[in-house]
C-alpha cells in the first residue's frame, strides 16, 4: 500500500523493490552491502514517482562502481526509466565486461513508440560506432536488430 500511496507509476515491480525516500534509497544504492538491497533500490527508481533532476547522474555514477552484473541491469532499466535523460546515460554501459549487460544497454536506448522502436540520432551514431569495435556475436546481433527496427 505504500507504493500506491506514495504514487509509483506500475507495481510490477513491487516485489522487487523496497520502501524510502529518494535519498534513502540512493543511500543504499551506493553503499549498500547487500547486493539484493542495491537491486532493491536500483528497481524502485524503475517506478520512483518524483525523482530529482539528478537522479540520472547518480544512477550513472552506481553503475560505473557496481560490482554485480543483475545489479548493473537493473540500473540499467532504472536509468532509461528516467527518460531521455536516463537513456543518454546508457553508452556508458557497452563498455561492460558481461555480454548481457552490453545487449541490454543497446536495447533500453530504444523506446517503444505506437509506430514502432524510437532511438535518438545521437544514441543511434553510438550504437553504430559500437559497432566496429564489439567483439562478442550476440550483443552485435542485438545492436544490429535495435538499428534495423528502430527509425
Amino acid at each position: 500500500m505504500d507504493f500506491t500511496l506514495t504514487g509509483h507509476r506500475d507495481l510490477t515491480w513491487f516485489a522487487d523493490q523496497m520502501a524510502g525516500d529518494e535519498a534513502a534509497l540512493v543511500a543504499t544504492l551506493l553503499n549498500g552491502a547487500l547486493a539484493t538491497r542495491r537491486r532493491a533500490a536500483a528497481c524502485t527508481f524503475i517506478t520512483y514517482p518524483a525523482p530529482s533532476a539528478s537522479l540520472p547522474d547518480v544512477l550513472a555514477q552506481a553503475l560505473s562502481t557496481e560490482p554485480h552484473a543483475a545489479v548493473r541491469e537493473t540500473i540499467l532499466r532504472a536509468l532509461s526509466a528516467q527518460g531521455e535523460h536516463g537513456r543518454d546515460r546508457l553508452p556508458a554501459a557497452l563498455a561492460d565486461p558481461v555480454p548481457g549487460v552490453r545487449s541490454l544497454a543497446a536495447i533500453l536506448m530504444t523506446t517503444n513508440t505506437p509506430q514502432g522502436r524510437q532511438l535518438s540520432p545521437q544514441l543511434r551514431q553510438t550504437l553504430g560506432n559500437h559497432l566496429r569495435v564489439e567483439e562478442d556475436r550476440s550483443v552485435y546481433d542485438t545492436i544490429q536488430r535495435m538499428l534495423g527496427h528502430s527509425y
